[in-house]
């Protein structure tokens, strides 16, 4: 009883400490939040602390004797007591702290829990305390453990308080943070609710001759909108309508969610027209916020300029580092993380590339001309698509190089030639992975390698003895043995080693026998076996040596064979080239043979050719050419760019041999144009998405940005090189703007560099396009070369809506025409002028007015004539020679001509009709309204004014007055507040 008493007087009185009846500082503050941890904390610490001893210490303490046990006790009760009080009273006062800064009286309960440790243990447990600590060690005896154990019971009780207090404070800490959440998503639902309310007119006033989208308070709002957090509320309350020129085909986001231009259902359409005509407005338009429809179009075009600018951005991006004598994370991209070497197989240092001259190795080359490189291959390049957009760029780079005449580039361009294909091989609905990953793609990949090495050794060797013809003897004798003797004529074998098994002709049998299979003719190392074949050491080698021009693979009893015979063999053979043979049917390396990187690349895919698995091989060798050893080895370490590239290339890694082409710098030209080749033959593995950058993980190329990269450099000197490059990169497929994904509707790669290079270019605009000459004929651009395989309409197109949203409509008219289409050029022009010939002797207006009377002229003889939207134009431009000729004081002339357009009712009688038909008024002549009715009263004053007084015609302008006074009261309508009170003034001055 005492117990709950002195509990219900902590919590009475501690109601009374907070006067506040909402919290001082927010949930969020750090000090309250770091305050709630140190309560849970330290609660935490105290129950366990105490079940502690009660489980532990206590029933350890007991298995004591009398003396042990209560010297055991006073030394576990000097050290936790003062922990046990200190974590009761900070806790208590902490929990206090919080619930008077908040206001949440709930903490009470938690800090009253811990607090009465203190109470209780004075009152019920000190006695026994002092009790134990006055009895002496030597006296302890059995009333002693008696006196443990009763302290022990009673100790639980704060064991029980303590997770009591746990399980409070944790339970109001979660209620909190759950609390907390759904206020915060709460205020910030009600805060976009309550900027998204465009209903009420006394909420945004603003002066009737302010332009309510000009208005800070309007903009604002809008952006505001535009980049909240939550995207669905905002979807909710706007009405997405389309935007001039986005139509089906030229969408660039995907769906509504994603806030661009996306259309409505046709029954849904019909619903908001209906709607609409029955709906009259009584706002006052100008001092209103808009429609939600304009705020549409607003936001709309908002986002076509975002990404416009972004895209842009993307493109004029530089994100590939250059080398400076030494490797950038960039470099570095497709390397190991280690440099080193797995052995000693291949030796850089002790032999030479056989495809160097005089000793020259490819990273001494001498720098490539690149001006006059990339002159000639656009140069060839323009040549072929102008012929035809279609053309195979295999052929057009051999006449390239013809003209080039290049070691480096004919280094460089045998071996692509040698690995890729002469025509597309990728099928239909086939992915390119799933292409180089078939065992026939694969299997050719090894022959072709394997064929280039052997031919290019032939050649070497040729060459060798050609320039050697006295030395060598070879006698005019053709064949393969005559031209390998000699070639060891020249290079003589060394004389250290021990070779075996006597001569063919005048040198070692398994040196000729080697050198046969080097370049590649089996019949001439079948011929040599047979001199084996009484040698029962390796008679499983000479047997396969003998028929391998008969075989595909070789069978495992066969190798099994082999290897039991190598096994027996290796510790006494002292030949060299017998070593190196075996090496190749058994996969290990004979260095002392094989001493360059060729001769030891061809050896792994010799291998690879005649191993069990031989796509297993192939992607060993590959991780070990691009793993193991990698860059650091390749190029870093004595070697070159050019080096690395062609093992790259001739094992089939075609997108790190680009890449790695591409930072030799020198010759990134021939990066550029490999990749374009296997792109079109469908070999290359591309990024999914042109804003990636490489992945490590994933061998994949980013043709699209290594494409780009290459054309800034002249994009804005030869403007026609830099669209023929870019045209190769149609297909690919810009990441959307709002959810990253690539869509059908997505931009492709090509229409924005169209974009771009218009953009960079504005005096080449037509030179580029397009354009229409002084008789109205269209005279065709660069660009109409690839109408073969793309719909260059199109494209125009969508650079229109592009300069459009940049600000420059006449422009945009001018392309719309260009591309076919009317309506969107016919519209356009509607809305510039619209905007503008209320006020009609400005510059910008005559320049619109001409770009309408030309679109009149062009489309006057075409069944657009019957149109509503061509029927708007040209109702639109008697509305200009209506305000340019009241502007000029001919008020009876302007007045005429509004008789005669019968766009305002001359008679109150006719009024009832017209507003009935106001349904039918275009959208861009509506917000004309009010400056045509004020300009025509001003004109009918005008006249009643210098008209004799009581003419006829006097009679007439008064009725034609108040015949404008009742329409304008009637029509769903509503005109600024200044605008009435102007009418009505100034019909006072003829009533």
């Amino acid at each position: 009883m005492i117990f709950f008493f002195i509990l219900h007087l902590s919590i009475r009185k501690s109601f009374k400490m907070s006067y506040y009846s909402s919290p001082i500082y927010t949930p969020q503050c750090r000090c309250i939040v770091s305050g709630k941890f140190a309560l849970l904390a330290g609660s935490t610490a105290f129950a366990s602390m105490a079940f502690y001893i009660n489980v532990v210490e206590h029933p350890a303490m007991i298995t004591l004797d009398d003396k042990n046990a209560l010297k055991h006790w006073k030394a576990m009760y000097s050290r936790a007591a003062k922990i046990q009080s200190s974590l009761a009273l900070i806790t208590s006062i902490v929990g206090t702290g919080i619930a008077y800064r908040t206001g949440e009286k709930i903490w009470l309960i938690g800090a009253g829990l811990m607090f009465l440790n203190w109470p209780y243990t004075l009152i019920f447990i000190m006695p026994i305390n002092n009790k134990l600590n006055a009895t002496s060690n030597e006296s302890a005896n059995p009333e002693t453990h008696s006196l443990i154990r009763q302290w022990n019971s009673r100790h639980a009780v704060r064991t029980v308080l303590g997770f009591a207090a746990v399980g409070k404070i944790y339970y109001i800490r979660k209620k909190n943070k759950k609390m907390s959440s759904f206020e915060e998503i709460q205020q910030r639902a009600n805060k976009l609710n309550a900027d998204l309310h465009f209903g009420d007119p006394n909420e945004l006033r603003i002066s009737s001759n302010d332009n309510v989208y000009t208005t800070p308070a309007f903009i604002e709002t809008s952006l505001d909108d535009i980049f909240r957090r939550s995207e669905e509320i905002w979807n909710k309350k706007q009405s997405i309508k389309p935007v001039i020129g986005m139509n089906a085909s030229l969408r660039t986001i995907k769906d509504q969610n994603q806030l661009n231009s996306t259309r409505f259902s046709i029954q849904q359409e019909k619903e908001m027209e209906a709607k609409k005509k029955q709906q009259i407005i009584y706002d006052d338009i100008s001092s209103d916020q808009p429609q939600n429809s304009e705020v549409d179009k607003l936001v709309q075009r908002a986002f076509e300029r975002a990404r416009i600018a972004t895209e842009r951005s993307f493109l004029n991006q530089q994100v590939l580092e250059r080398t400076t004598g030494k490797l950038s994370s960039t470099s570095d991209l497709f390397s190991p993380k280690k440099g080193r070497q797995i052995d000693k197989e291949i030796n850089l240092e002790g032999g030479k590339s056989v495809f160097t001259i005089k000793g020259k190795s490819p990273g001494n080359l001498p720098n490539a001309p690149l001006a006059h490189e990339q002159e000639l291959f656009a140069k060839t390049l323009d040549k072929a698509l102008d012929r035809d957009s279609n053309s195979q760029l295999r052929p057009i780079i051999n006449g390239v190089l013809e003209k080039l005449n290049s070691r480096e580039a004919n280094y460089i361009w045998s071996k692509v030639f040698a690995i890729l294909p002469e025509t597309r091989i990728l099928k239909v609905n086939q992915s390119v992975r799933e292409l180089r990953s078939e065992k026939k793609w694969l299997e050719a990949l090894i022959d072709n390698g394997t064929k280039y090495l052997q031919d290019e050794y032939k050649s070497y060797m040729e060459t060798t003895v050609q320039g050697n013809l006295s030395t060598a003897s070879r006698g005019g004798i053709p064949g393969t043995h005559s031209l390998i003797e000699a070639f060891l004529n020249v290079k003589k074998p060394s004389t250290n080693i021990k070779y075996e098994d006597g001569r063919y002709g005048l040198h070692p049998k398994w040196v000729v026998l080697f050198y046969c299979l080097r370049i590649g003719d089996l019949l001439a190392v079948s011929k040599v076996a047979d001199e084996l074949v009484n040698n029962a050491q390796c008679s499983s080698l000479v047997s396969l040596l003998s028929n391998l021009h008969k075989l595909n693979s070789i069978d495992e009893d066969r190798r099994i064979k082999i290897r039991a015979e190598w096994k027996q063999n290796s510790q006494t053979c002292s030949d060299d080239y017998k070593s190196a043979v075996y090496g190749l049917f058994l996969g290990f390396d004979c260095p002392s043979v094989n001493t360059t990187i060729e001769d030891w690349l061809w050896a792994r895919l010799i291998s690879c050719k005649w191993a069990t698995e031989s796509t297993r091989a192939l992607r060993q060798l590959q991780t070990t050419i691009c793993a193991q050893h990698g860059e650091r080895y390749f190029v870093v370490e004595g070697g070159s760019y050019l080096l690395y590239f062609a093992v790259l290339f001739l094992t089939g890694q075609i997108e790190r041999a680009i890449f790695t082409l591409h930072k030799s710098v020198e010759f990134s030209v021939h990066a550029v144009h490999i990749g374009l080749l296997a792109q079109q033959i469908g070999v290359l593995m591309c990024t999914d998405i042109v804003q990636d950058v490489h992945e490590p993980s994933i061998c994949q190329i980013n043709l699209a940005r290594l494409v780009l990269l290459y054309v800034k450099e002249f994009e804005l000197i030869n403007a026609m090189y830099a669209l023929n490059y870019c045209f190769f990169l149609r297909e690919f497929k810009l990441e959307n703007l709002i959810d990253g994904n690539v869509t059908n509707f997505s931009r492709s790669v090509f229409d924005a560099c169209v974009s771009r290079l218009v953009f960079l270019n504005k005096d080449k605009l037509d030179e580029i396009l397009g354009k229409f000459d002084e008789h109205d004929q269209h005279k065709l651009g660069l660009i109409d070369k690839f109408s073969g395989s793309l719909n260059v309409k199109d494209v125009i197109g969508r650079v229109a809506f592009d300069i459009s949203i940049e600000g420059d409509p006449l422009c945009a008219c001018r392309l719309y025409a260009l591309s076919d289409r009317s309506d969107d050029a016919i519209q356009l022009a509607s809305i510039q002028l619209s905007k503008l010939i209320s006020n009609p002797s400005t510059e910008q207006t005559q320049k619109s007015v001409e770009i309408a009377k030309w679109l009149i002229r062009l489309y006057g003889n075409d069944a657009k004539r019957e149109t509503f939207l061509y029927q708007t134009l040209c109702r639109l431009l008697e509305l200009y020679t209506f305000f340019k000729a009241a502007e000029e004081g001919k008020n009876h002339e302007a007045i005429e001509l509004l008789q005669k357009m019968k766009f305002i009712p001359t008679d109150p009688e006719d009024v009832p009709a017209a507003v009935d038909q106001f349904h039918m008024v275009a959208d861009e002549i509506r917000p004309l309204l009010p400056d045509i009715c004020s300009q025509l009263m001003r004109s009918i004053v005008s006249a009643h004014e210098s008209a004799p007084i009581g003419s006829p015609e006097t009679l007439l302008l008064k009725q034609f007055a108040k015949a404008l006074i009742l329409y304008t009261a009637q029509i769903p309508f509503r005109f600024p507040v200044s605008t009435n009170s102007l009418l009505l003034q100034l019909r006072s001055r003829i009533v």
